[in-house]
């Protein structure tokens, strides 16, 4: 929730945004959980 109002571009923007971190997030958190330290662990690499 914003404490501002946005026009429809900028709130746009700003989701993409928020969702992009959260995505990132996300995949850190995963590799850190499986203790991924190598380039060799992801199985594309295989």
């Amino acid at each position: 929730m914003s404490r501002i109002s946005l026009d429809k571009i900028l709130r746009l923007r700003v989701i993409g945004i928020i969702t992009k971190e959260v995505h990132g997030r996300d995949i850190i958190e995963r590799l850190i959980k499986t203790q991924t330290m190598d380039l060799q662990s992801f199985e594309w690499q295989m």
